[in-house]
């Protein structure tokens, strides 16, 4: 006779979102590693010349709460600002999260923004205690972080 062993009950998954190209958002923008893996990038032209807005808050349901970070192309938390690689043809910023008082129960966001109208994209973070855990989490799926 076999025997049944009891499952135990799975830990719900968080429902992150990750809006770019590849996942059929906006037109020419792309998160790159290492956040994600790399896409393939599709045809388009940089735009070295744009002043985007990145924007950290903390998801209340599906809408932001709290801000936690903002930068810019001249100010932003700490000393970090967003910088443009034109060789490269990317931006980028660092978010340092020890300042930002995370929770591995919260969810977050990452928005960026050309102006205030226009949302390029945002991907949805899941903070985890350690490197381990957040090997564990499959990128493209949750962008996991190290909380602090």
């Amino acid at each position: 006779m076999d025997r049944a062993l009891p499952t135990q009950p799975s830990a719900p998954t968080p429902n992150l979102t990750i809006a770019d190209v590849p996942r059929g958002s906006t037109a020419g923008f792309y998160w790159l590693p290492p956040l994600v893996r790399m896409p393939a990038l599709g045809a388009g032209t940089f735009d070295p010349a744009l002043s985007p807005t990145v924007e950290i808050c903390e998801l209340v349901g599906a809408a932001c709460g709290r801000v936690l970070a903002t930068y810019t192309r001249t100010s932003g938390q700490g000393s970090e600002i967003v910088r443009l690689d034109a060789g490269a043809q990317h931006y980028m910023v660092n978010w340092h999260t020890r300042g930002s008082d995370l929770s591995t129960a919260a969810r977050y966001r990452i928005s960026v923004r050309a102006g205030a109208d226009v949302l390029l994209g945002y991907a949805d973070v899941q903070p985890v205690g350690n490197g381990k855990a957040r090997q564990a989490l499959e990128l493209d799926e949750a962008i996991p972080i190290i909380a602090g």
